[in-house]
């Protein structure tokens, strides 16, 4: 199975100003929601992967965690703005992230963030993340949630969000218990990631509503840690 071509070409393009256009505000929070996640969940320090970079926000961010970072994109255009941040990177890579070339039970922490939705064979992706996962590693899989469809799509046409090509926003817990079923990998937390996409002063309010569990459906980002066993 491999991506198709529209994904590829679409981030190609947008990659030279991709950073310009993306809100900052919701890139600042989700970047220290993750700086978080890392330090509640990273159980070795040994080896990182980041399944696509983008330009390389939160793998500068994370990378300097772990011993051995690596990075990968579909677009040879997001990955070149990484190497151009920060300090030298020589582990960034192209690649179709359904079809990792790496090897099994290799891995300690993975992060996909916001990458779910842009691939045509989601499952495929879940499993080979548990595929290079080392025992006892983590993976933190994070997508839009579906029932904020509709205001993504009205913010992009008004260009109050930056464009994303096509999307298949799906219900996030419930398609990787589907994909794990036959797996040596299990879900250890399920939260929204965050459960508004601006910030405000209200952040404290909405973080307290996001421990009933009737609101976990209702949070801009799902997200899924999944443990190796």
């Amino acid at each position: 199975m491999k991506n198709t071509g529209y994904e590829k070409s679409f981030f190609e393009d947008w990659s030279k100003d991709y950073d310009k256009r993306r809100n900052k505000s919701f890139l600042e929070r989700s970047k220290e929601r993750m700086r978080i996640l890392v330090e509640n969940y990273a159980n070795s320090n040994s080896r990182f992967l980041e399944i696509g970079l983008g330009t390389g926000e939160v793998f500068d961010l994370v990378s300097p965690r772990f011993e051995n970072s690596y990075g990968t994109d579909i677009s040879e255009g997001m990955v070149r703005r990484t190497y151009s941040k920060g300090p030298p990177k020589k582990k960034l890579f192209v690649s179709d992230v359904c079809n990792l070339p790496i090897k099994s039970d290799s891995t300690d922490f993975v992060i996909c963030q916001d990458v779910l939705e842009h691939v045509p064979y989601q499952e495929k992706l879940i499993l080979e993340i548990c595929r290079i996962l080392r025992k006892s590693g983590i993976g933190i899989i994070t997508t839009p949630n579906p029932l904020w469809a509709p205001v993504l799509y009205v913010a992009e046409k008004l260009g109050l969000k930056v464009e994303e090509g096509k999307h298949k926003f799906v219900f996030l817990k419930r398609l990787v218990q589907k994909s794990l079923i036959n797996s040596d990998c299990t879900i250890a937390s399920n939260e929204p990631f965050m459960m508004i996409p601006i910030q405000s002063n209200l952040d404290n309010f909405f973080e307290l509503l996001s421990k009933r569990e009737f609101f976990l459906y209702l949070g801009f980002s799902q997200m899924c840690v999944i443990r190796k066993n």
